[in-house]
């Protein structure tokens, strides 16, 4: 990390404005790096650093670690298709066919 805790202990608002504009900058470059630095070392577990799982809260250890979005539906998400003719549509979507109503075979 590029400042220390005392460095950060020194920053305050009048300090900031004192500030002329590329210093301004060069602190919030400063500050950028550091915040991003110290989310890594947060985010880190035994899936993704040289960590041992030993070292893992239990109730990080049941969650796998997985980076899943909850918002992200799966496949698994999805509802079935009503018809035949809407899973057909689906596969062939997937499968990067475009297809219009006219090209599906009739339902008896």
């Amino acid at each position: 990390m590029a400042l220390s805790d005392h460095d950060l202990r020194q920053l305050d608002k009048e300090v900031i404005d004192s500030l002329p504009v590329d210093g301004v900058k060069n602190l919030a470059n400063i500050l950028l790096l550091d915040l991003k630095e110290a989310r890594e070392r947060l985010n880190q577990n035994s899936q993704n650093s040289s960590r041992p799982p030993s070292t893992e809260v239990p109730w990080d250890k049941a969650s796998g670690h997985s980076n899943y979005d909850a918002d992200e539906a799966t496949e698994s998400d999805k509802p079935e298709p009503a018809t035949e003719e809407e899973a057909l549509k689906e596969a062939l979507q997937a499968d990067g066919t475009d297809i219009s109503n006219e090209d599906l075979p009739e339902e008896k």
